[in-house]
């Protein structure tokens, strides 16, 4: 099966953010409980590493097999991925926000922040974009494969 560089950049994605954040999410829900600095180190670490990966896979990709121009096929399904995508982001980012203010984030009678509502919307925040980036990279693969 050929693929374009846009579905093999498409699938890199996906397996890079599908590993280091599922490491991610495996350390933070983990039998041992990290602290807030812990936890805050560990998504650095594990964003720079994504970052860092990807620059190195998709220079390796585009030394090995040069990408072609993009067309107007490309163009929409990028939009409509960055669609679905952007979807799932809001709908996780307004169900945080719910969660924090539903939740008890912040004591009503004390006024004091309740830091374990916090960093469980800190996480579902996380985990918001994590499943936002993983749905603008299914719906590529999705619309290359069906054709758009």
């Amino acid at each position: 099966m050929d693929l374009s560089f846009e579905e093999k950049s498409a699938w890199v994605n996906t397996v890079i953010v599908l590993l280091l954040f599922g490491y991610y999410f495996g350390e933070v829900f983990g039998a041992e409980v990290l602290g807030p600095a812990a936890t805050l180190g560990l998504l650095f670490r594990v964003v720079l590493a994504v970052v860092v990966i990807e620059i190195v896979v998709h220079v390796v990709m585009a030394i090995a097999h040069r990408p072609e121009g993009t067309d107007e096929r490309d163009v929409l399904v990028s939009a409509k991925s960055a669609r679905n995508g952007g979807m799932v982001l809001g709908v996780a980012v307004f169900g945080a926000i719910g969660y924090s203010l539903f939740g008890g984030a912040i004591h009503h009678a004390t006024q004091v922040c309740n830091p374990d509502v916090i960093a469980k919307t800190a996480h579902l925040l996380v985990l918001g974009a994590v499943a936002g980036e993983l749905t603008r990279c299914a719906s590529q693969l999705f619309y290359y494969r069906q054709g758009v």
